[in-house]
């Protein structure tokens, strides 16, 4: 019988991360604006309950009377088992695209703080499980950054 025993450092919380994506769909109503319908309802065991001053309301979308199509969101955030957030990235699929492009934009203001450094990226990419370019991007632009930042802030020793 092979017995194997391997003791490892513990890891710090702080640089525990995991990077999760899911996806939304947005309906195009015309113009540049995205309706949102607020019900002042909410499921529980699939029957409506109404939402007093204390429960939140649940934002659903309008139906688009205009013929244009819904379009799907993909929105990725990096978060560490302590709970600290990297900047959050959107990818839109852009089917003009190819294989192989990669398009993304630094946006002020659509992270998920309230600082004045508050930023998310949008990017594109053929389909919305990315590509090789744009997870080079993600490794260098959110991931490293990020741990590094929290090793700085926190001066954690070069080998945690």
């Amino acid at each position: 019988m092979l017995k194997l025993h391997v003791e490892l450092e513990p890891t710090n919380p702080l640089l525990i991360a995991n990077y999760d994506s899911t996806s939304f769909a947005v309906d195009g109503c015309g113009g540049d604006n995205v309706l949102a319908k607020y019900e002042a309802s909410i499921l529980k065991n699939n029957k409506s309950i109404k939402s007093g001053p204390s429960r939140g309301k649940q934002a659903l979308p309008e139906k688009s009377e205009n013929g244009l199509v819904k379009y799907f969101i993909k929105y990725g955030l990096l978060m560490s088992a302590a709970g600290f957030q990297a900047d959050p990235v959107y990818i839109i699929a852009d089917d003009n695209l190819t294989a192989d492009e990669f398009r993304v934009s630094k946006i002020p203001g659509l992270g998920v703080g309230t600082t004045i450094d508050n930023v998310g990226y949008v990017s594109s990419t053929k389909t919305r499980t990315g590509n090789h370019a744009y997870y080079r991007w993600l490794l260098q632009t959110i991931v490293v950054p990020y741990l590094f930042k929290v090793r700085t802030f926190y001066e954690l020793p070069a080998n945690s």
